[in-house]
């Protein structure tokens, strides 16, 4: 089972108590933000010693706020007598919530103060080191110094790159609203920036790359977003895996573009325009069945480093639209085949007759009739004419794949990247 763990610094300012409040309700009248947030994270018992919260501390934190009465009255420079430190302070909250259902405290001592990049390296690695496996991560940054918050954003996506870590709260104890402790404190949840960076990288990761995973873990909270993300992901796997007829038909991608314009604007605001940023990658696919889309999806994989899925889809595209464009049904195994055929014929100008038949398609019979017209009349489509010098490209680029390379002619593998890269630019639509 997962650890969950409490991580805060500890400052050495002489802070007055507060009433720190989220939501309107209050989790004590403290000095230590950290006992009010532990107070706030362990309400519902459902932590144990095993969970762990470490209190980071330099030297002079620990000194003046880690111990009893190590602040100073600033006028006779005396230890204030009575005054608690936190550590004094941890222990009253965890015999308050019983011992049982509160983490083990663990003081991370002897921290540098941060005045340099040296200092902050050597900071990062301490915190980092005490995250194992899988962690459930709180974090407190109410306290230290300006870079702090930077340094937790980072170490948040480190953690959970490097060792599954997940993030569970981002908090911060806004004292100053107190106006010295007069009225309530607020407990500030942070968390929602982390989740819109998390969706800002998953959205690069799916605009850079066509990857959609990590949107859709990061949608499960959310039964509307989720089926979009899912949906979309839907989309990606009809790309990957070269299904013709479902491109161009397009349902899943007008469903997704659907989705995303109705999308619920209040779960997360800023998540707005991440979501308009995804739509616009299905711009060129038109939301009804269009010969377009075959071409948008072949764009959009070698976009995407999908370079034979781009190839294959270009390659089957085009006899598409010589099928379409000659009144032929695209989706009938025979008209494709012909469409094909047709390239080949004029590609290699193949004579008469060594034009390719079937041999149920016998001399004189109905079938050989239909199947010689329709060759005459495809290669004298201006479509397939127009297409003529795609095709010889992709279909030399697609063979060079196919066949893995493995052919005296085989192009290097940055040549053959650049020149797939370059149809791009060739691909009518």
């Amino acid at each position: 089972m997962s650890r969950k763990v409490f991580i805060s610094f500890l400052g050495a300012t002489n802070y007055g108590p507060c009433d720190y409040q989220i939501n309107g309700e209050s989790f004590g009248t403290e000095r230590f933000i950290q006992v009010s947030t532990l107070r706030m994270l362990t309400k519902n018992r459902d932590w144990s010693p095993s969970d762990k919260a470490y209190i980071l501390l330099t030297n002079d934190a620990e000194k003046k706020n880690w111990m009893d009465e190590g602040q100073c009255n600033p006028k006779t420079k005396e230890p204030i007598k009575g005054l608690k430190g936190l550590n004094s302070d941890l222990d009253s909250l965890a015999n308050e919530i019983g011992a049982e259902s509160f983490p083990t405290i663990e003081p991370v001592r002897n921290l540098p103060d941060g005045n340099n990049e040296t200092e902050i390296w050597e900071i990062f690695s301490k915190v980092f080191e005490k995250i194992q496996d899988g962690d459930e991560l709180y974090f407190d940054i109410t306290h230290g110094y300006r870079y702090l918050p930077m340094l937790i954003l980072v170490l948040n996506n480190y953690a959970k790159f490097l060792k599954q870590a997940s993030v569970k709260s981002l908090t911060y104890g806004n004292y100053e609203i107190s106006e010295r402790g007069q009225k309530p404190g607020s407990i500030v949840d942070l968390l929602p920036l982390s989740t819109l960076q998390d969706w800002t990288f998953a959205a690069g990761q799916y605009m850079d790359n066509g990857e959609v995973k990590e949107l859709v873990r990061l949608s499960e909270s959310n039964e509307k977003l989720h089926g979009t993300m899912s949906d979309l992901h839907e989309v990606v796997k009809e790309m990957q895996t070269c299904r013709g007829i479902d491109i161009i038909t397009s349902a899943k991608i007008k469903l997704v573009k659907e989705k995303i314009d109705n999308l619920d604007q209040t779960y997360l605001p800023p998540l707005t325009p991440v979501m308009d940023k995804i739509r616009t990658s299905l711009d060129d696919f038109d939301s009804n069945e269009n010969v377009r889309n075959g071409y948008s999806a072949a764009k959009w994989c070698i976009h995407n480093g999908l370079f034979q899925q781009g190839i294959t889809i270009l390659m089957e595209t085009m006899y598409t639209d010589v099928c379409i464009s000659n009144g032929y049904d695209w989706k009938k195994r025979r008209y494709r085949d012909i469409a094909s055929s047709s390239f080949t014929i004029v590609k290699d100008n193949i004579l008469e007759k060594d034009w390719r038949y079937e041999k149920s398609e016998k001399e004189g019979s109905k079938k050989r009739q239909e199947k010689y017209e329709a060759y005459k009349k495809m290669i004298a489509s201006p479509k397939l004419i127009g297409l003529m010098d795609l095709y010889q490209e992709a279909s030399d680029l697609r063979n060079d794949i196919d066949h893995a390379g493995m052919r005296n002619n085989a192009r290097q593998t940055d040549v053959l990247v650049d020149s797939i890269t370059k149809l791009i630019d060739k691909i009518p639509c």
